[in-house]
């Protein structure tokens, strides 16, 4: 009875996955894989959805892009994929933590590694700052008689005050 009645119920017309726009992230599968196309990109949502769907147009990219975005299973697998490879904040600080150790070290065989971290804790505290002057004003001498020279001035131009165009 039941295969009657199942038989007699149309299927859903489902798109094929290559057409389809869907990224099921709550498979935490998928959800992994996405985040390690996301992190391979340099953090570019956009660059990890070419990878995972490249036969989408550019509005379709930015769409799934904006939705993956939002995604909470995929922000949470991104977190877990940047600690992997040491990227997280917490990463982050331990680094520091150990700059500043090395920075402060007094032993003689860390003094490569004190110089070094005076370096890097110097660039990042003191930013390559560049200075902007006012320009100075520099005074053309003999103006008028050189544009003579070259033709570029009719002979007459400077002695009644008109006014010279040098359009062609």
């Amino acid at each position: 009875m039941a295969e009657q009645v199942a038989g007699q119920v149309p299927r859903a017309d489902r798109k094929r996955f290559e057409e389809s726009r869907y990224v099921r992230t709550s498979d935490p599968k998928v959800a992994e894989f996405v985040a390690g196309a996301i992190v391979r990109h340099a953090m570019s949502v956009e660059g990890a959805v070419r990878e995972i769907k490249p036969e989408l147009n550019s509005y379709e990219v930015a769409e799934t892009a904006a939705k993956l975005q939002r995604d909470p299973n995929v922000q949470a697998a991104v977190q877990t994929e940047l600690k992997k490879r040491g990227l997280d904040e917490e990463s982050k600080q331990r680094y520091i933590e150990r700059l500043w150790s090395y920075f402060e070290s007094e032993k003689p065989e860390n003094e490569k590694r004190q110089l070094q971290a005076m370096r890097i804790l110097g660039k990042a505290f003191i930013a390559e700052q560049v200075l902007i002057d006012e320009p100075e004003t520099l005074p053309l001498r003999n103006l008028d008689e050189g544009l003579k020279r070259m033709g570029l001035v009719p002979a007459n131009a400077g002695d009644d005050n008109e006014s010279v165009s040098f359009d062609s």
